[in-house]
């Protein structure tokens, strides 16, 4: 038979576990200003991931504009590298697109490469660009090949941003320069909620360096003012 003295520290232990969790999710909002916080809070929560690329084997233009890749690389779920054919349409008057998770599928797909109306596409070396820039940002980073129309670049980022994406640039009498993302998404992880506790330490660690955080996050992105081209006079147009 349970001591009726130990009735009340039982339900003052559950009700003190309810409170402190109950506390927690009302200030998750203002823990999640500062890096360190949003930081450990994200990854004791749950886990977004990219699908991700590590090598262009092969890339091809079909006549009704879709970009088929052959690549070595990895889905969000999984860390293993694989081969999977990467087929995502190139709208024109786009500059960006987004490949769905559909448009990632497991194997080589050679098929379209045997047909005499694909236009073949070289591979050129890949690039890597400081964390959370972009492609279109940093033009002189990604070399012409002699004598190629077309040309795919596969993009890696500088820690802590682990994004890859492709890089597609057309040259001739119909220029283009579109940048190819990889599908995001929230997967399945184990739970670490015990990371949680580490919360009460990251806060004041946040407000500490509070100033130096903003400096960082200014500094993230493409930088300079857009070049426009240059406009002809009106004494100069015949």
């Amino acid at each position: 038979m349970i001591k009726k003295s130990l009735l009340p520290t039982a339900t003052g232990s559950h009700r003190a576990i309810v409170a402190a969790c109950r506390l927690s999710l009302l200030l998750l909002p203002m823990m999640q200003s500062g890096c360190c916080t949003y930081l450990t809070v994200d990854s004791a929560t749950h886990a977004y991931r990219h699908d991700s690329v590590r090598r262009i084997e092969r890339a091809a233009i079909t006549p009704d504009d879709n970009l088929v890749v052959l690549v070595d690389g990895a889905v969000a779920e999984s860390s293993r590298v694989k081969r999977y054919t990467v087929t995502v349409p190139l709208p024109l008057g786009e500059d960006g697109v987004w490949v769905p998770q559909k448009g990632m599928s497991e194997g080589w797909k050679k098929e379209v490469f045997n047909r005499p109306d694909a236009l073949p596409i070289a591979v050129g070396p890949p690039v890597v660009l400081p964390a959370y820039q972009s492609a279109r940002g940093n033009p002189s980073r990604f070399s012409e090949i002699a004598g190629a129309e077309r040309t795919l670049y596969l993009v890696r980022h500088s820690r802590p941003d682990a994004q890859t994406c492709l890089f597609y640039v057309a040259r001739g009498q119909h220029p283009r320069k579109i940048n190819i993302g990889l599908d995001g998404r929230d997967v399945k992880t184990p739970r670490r909620y015990p990371l949680l506790l580490l919360v009460p330490l990251t806060i004041p660690v946040d407000a500490a360096t509070l100033p130096l955080q903003a400096c960082f996050l200014l500094t993230l992105g493409d930088h300079g003012p857009p070049k426009n081209t240059p406009q002809p006079s009106p004494e100069t147009i015949p």
